[in-house]
């Protein structure tokens, strides 16, 4: 899968909305290139990620992540070995599974894959890269 465009809500779905639900599905040697948020799966998810992976490489301005880029839902049982940079020069936040976790649950999910940034602004997270309220299991 190959997206290239400035635009917001990359992925293979741009936005999961709440009661959406992604089971079972993996998304092999991806090529995402957009601005905040974005990731693989999907550019933001307010539903549930059930048993997903990405493999490949995302990178987007801000708010960047191999799985997901902002998540508001549920994820379980999911990975990234994705790579995944981020291109902003004045602030680029980076997640290896997801860059932004505002609310909701992440179990039994890693990340493997290389982050990166280009900037000297902005931060890393190998899982997860900011997060405010939510639960993290496993």
């Amino acid at each position: 899968m190959f997206i290239n465009r400035s635009a917001a809500y990359m992925g293979l779905f741009g936005v999961s909305n709440s009661g959406a639900r992604i089971e079972t599905l993996g998304v092999i040697n991806a090529n995402i290139s957009g601005t905040s948020p974005s990731g693989v799966l999907t550019g933001d998810n307010l539903g549930a990620v059930v048993a997903c992976y990405t493999t490949g490489k995302a990178q987007a301005s801000s708010n960047v992540g191999g799985l997901l880029g902002t998540n508001l839902g549920t994820v379980s049982a999911s990975y990234s070995a994705a790579y995944v940079n981020g291109t902003g020069l004045i602030s680029a936040t980076v997640g290896g599974l997801v860059s932004f976790q505002q609310s909701g649950s992440i179990s039994n999910s890693y990340s493997t894959g290389r982050v990166a940034k280009t900037s000297h602004a902005g931060s890393l997270g190998g899982l997860i890269r900011e997060r405010r309220r939510f639960n993290q299991r496993n």
